[in-house]
């Protein structure tokens, strides 16, 4: 019989431990990361800081700030001042925002200010902010209704005077209780003439467009400053040996100007010589113009064709 435990017999090895599974495993404790532990405290901070009252808030705060160097007072500074500030026009109402437009002169200030936001330009298109402009710069503007009225007064006496004259020119015609030559007997016909011309009056008058104060100050500004600064035109010699002018013409290309030398310049319309025209020996005193063809006579008592391109 072998015996199992001798030298030369071998060895079985050992039988391994089997492996844990994923639920037998222990969780490995990992340590909170410092951004965690920093949200966390600012989270606490904050739901903290919404519990106090308000002078609490005010002592927590202020020793926030003596905590903060020159750099974080910026950054706060570049926070806070924003939601500080207010839109007046928003805050206040209309007629206030109307006392402030007041002390406003210049009309370029108003159109820049209307484009700030629709608050503001609904406050400045408002016709009552025009009308304090108009008067700053005594812009007067005239009442229609007062207009009309004289229109209607002018047009009454008009007829009047007109019905008078036909009266007295043939009294067995027009009776003498007439006051005015457009008034139609009771159930005479009406001429469809004056009707449509009626009609088309009224609508007429329906049509034309409400003026308001800020039509008003705009086509008294722009006419003022064109009176003031308008126009690039600049003052120009056009006739270099100054002699007498004799005849002048202008069309669409040229300016042609004759002279008792006889001389013809020929310049185009921004006052630029273009030719000088030679062949008389005695004054030019009539010349006509025709496109680029020019005719010309003079006290020589010649009478010659030009070419005013090419001389």
């Amino acid at each position: 019989m072998a015996n199992p435990l001798l030298p030369s017999a071998p060895t079985s090895p050992p039988t391994p431990a089997p492996s844990p599974t994923p639920h037998q495993r222990s969780p490995t404790a990992w340590p909170p990361s410092l951004d965690d532990t920093e949200d966390s405290i600012m989270e606490e901070a904050r739901h903290l800081f919404g519990r106090l009252n308000t002078t609490a808030k005010e002592i927590w705060l202020r020793s926030l700030v003596e905590m903060c160097d020159n750099h974080s007072l910026s950054f706060l500074h570049q926070i806070v001042s924003p939601r500080l500030k207010k839109d007046p026009f928003q805050a206040l109402p209309p007629e206030m925002c109307y006392k402030i437009l007041e002390f406003i002169d210049d009309p370029k200030t108003f159109v820049r200010a209307s484009q700030v936001s629709r608050r503001w330009r609904e406050i400045l298109s408002d016709d009552q902010a025009w009308k304090t402009l108009c008067e700053k710069h005594a812009y007067r503007r005239m009442s229609t209704d007062s207009i009309g009225s004289s229109l209607t007064t002018s047009a009454s006496a008009s007829q009047i005077l007109y019905g008078q004259h036909l009266r007295a020119a043939s009294p067995s015609r027009i009776p003498d209780n007439m006051s005015a030559i457009d008034e139609t007997p009771e159930g005479a016909p009406v001429s469809s003439k004056t009707t449509r011309t009626t009609g088309s009056s009224r609508r007429n008058k329906k049509a034309r467009p409400k003026s308001t104060h800020r039509s008003h100050f705009k086509h008294r500004y722009l006419v003022e400053s064109a009176w003031r600064k308008g126009g690039q035109v600049t003052p120009r010699h056009i006739t270099p040996d100054q002699g007498v002018v004799t005849s002048l013409h202008l069309t669409r290309k040229y300016i042609v100007v004759a002279l008792d030398n006889a001389k013809i310049h020929v310049f185009n319309t921004k006052g630029e010589h273009q030719k000088t025209l030679q062949g008389h020996v005695m004054g030019v005193w009539a010349m006509v113009p025709w496109d680029d063809i020019l005719v010309s006579g003079g006290c020589d008592r010649d009478v010659r064709v030009w070419n005013m391109v090419t001389g």
